[in-house]
């Protein structure tokens, strides 16, 4: 079998190895006998419905593996089948370590297949963990933020109304990545051109530099409030969803933009009769604020910061002091060789983002250098230009494009 691994779970003694192909009876043997030495591996066979395989199931190595508890075999016929399927591995797996091997049969004629059937299955896993996240208490949490959110909803005014009222303004939409530090200059320079949009812990980085927003967000169901405390933005415009921390809601003296995002969260629909519109404001604060700037109607769009990702442990730009060991990250080499590590919730969030800008194509999309994902659908500029540009960001941004 040829094995790739996307963390350390390799390694892992209390891993998933997900396996593409039943494979020979030798292969059958390995699994086996993986199982009796490594008493917290787990086996997930994946395959499309095969009459060979029911024949090597019922063989006498086949009929062991089936005995096994840590052992299971997924097959599928169709690819709505298929789907389910990965969604049964993604909860029955739920936050276990996960790596992902092909039988030696189906190398010559199918790994691609087999990895494009990998990348399908890791990303229903990654939504999976991002939704199962808000519930490993219970989801105490997040109906207490839920509903201690609703005292506010008289006095907060309703985000979705205001669509169109910024058509054709520029925004500027500001991530808490490393690239962020090299950025100031050029983020000051504009900021009185376009719009800035800046939540989570980009607020603390921005104060510390001087730099106010025009818009301050939130949806972190457990913010850190210290953190928080620390940005001085307590009177701007606030965009919030429901299940932002009730602690962070309660410093606010700025007026209150609630915005509906039951598209991701669905514990928002007890409150839709507020808003006729299904708002998607994705997975993180950086996909909320992106999604409330287009619906604002603004345009250009304009990324810094937004890296998804980081060459080292330093997570955030400087004036967040927050580290991650390597080996607890997911390692990403792009197509020219870049490697650079990222977390799950960044990944989906680059999934969302790329799909938003192909849906979005009447809106030009940019990116101040970063160190991070290269997100498709957006032109690089540098900071260079914007800050020699001396015009308005709008027509800077629509001329080199």
């Amino acid at each position: 079998m040829k094995n790739y691994c996307n963390t350390s779970a390799c390694s892992d003694e209390n891993a998933l190895l997900c396996i593409y192909g039943l494979g020979s009876e030798e292969e059958m043997k390995k699994c086996l006998t993986l199982l009796t030495e490594k008493p917290k591996q787990y086996i997930a066979i994946l395959e499309e419905s095969h009459p060979s395989s029911e024949k090597k199931l019922l063989s006498s190595i086949g009929k062991k593996l089936l005995k096994e508890e840590r052992f299971r075999f997924f097959r599928w016929t169709s690819d709505a089948e298929r789907e389910e399927v990965f969604k049964t591995v993604a909860w029955e797996y739920l936050f276990l370590p996960f790596h992902f091997s092909i039988a030696e049969q189906y190398l010559a004629e199918r790994e691609q297949e087999a990895r494009r059937l990998f990348a399908q299955l890791e990303s229903t896993m990654r939504h999976v963990q991002y939704y199962a996240a808000d519930f490993i208490d219970g989801g105490v949490l997040l109906v207490k933020n839920f509903f201690s959110h609703l005292q506010l909803a008289q006095h907060a005014k309703e985000a979705l109304q205001l669509q169109g009222a910024f058509k054709g303004t520029a925004a500027l939409i500001c991530g808490a990545g490393p690239s962020l530090s090299q950025h100031f200059e050029s983020i000051e320079s504009i900021n009185q051109k376009a719009l800035l949009f800046a939540g989570g812990s980009t607020l603390a980085i921005l104060s510390k530099q001087g730099i106010v927003p025009h818009f301050c967000a939130g949806i972190d169901p457990a913010m850190p409030i210290e953190r928080f405390k620390e940005s001085h933005f307590f009177e701007v415009p606030f965009f919030y969803q429901n299940r932002l921390s009730w602690a962070v809601s309660a410093l606010l003296h700025a007026p209150l933009l609630w915005a509906d995002n039951r598209a991701v969260h669905p514990l928002e629909e007890a409150q839709k009769g507020r808003s006729p519109i299904a708002f998607d404001g994705g997975y993180n604060v950086v996909t909320f604020c992106t999604a409330l700037a287009v619906h604002l109607g603004c345009s250009p769009i304009l990324f810094a910061g937004v890296d998804l990702g980081a060459k080292t442990e330093n997570l955030y730009a400087e004036g967040v002091e927050e580290k991650a060991a390597l080996n607890s990250l997911i390692k990403i080499e792009t197509s020219d060789q870049n490697i650079f590590y990222s977390r799950p919730d960044w990944l989906i969030a680059v999934e969302w983002l790329e799909a938003f800008i192909q849906e979005h194509r009447d809106v030009a999309f940019f990116r101040m250098g970063g160190q991070g994902y290269p997100l498709r659908g957006t032109l690089p500029i540098s900071s260079t230009k914007i800050k020699e540009g001396g015009r308005s960001s709008f027509i800077i941004l629509v001329e080199i494009g």
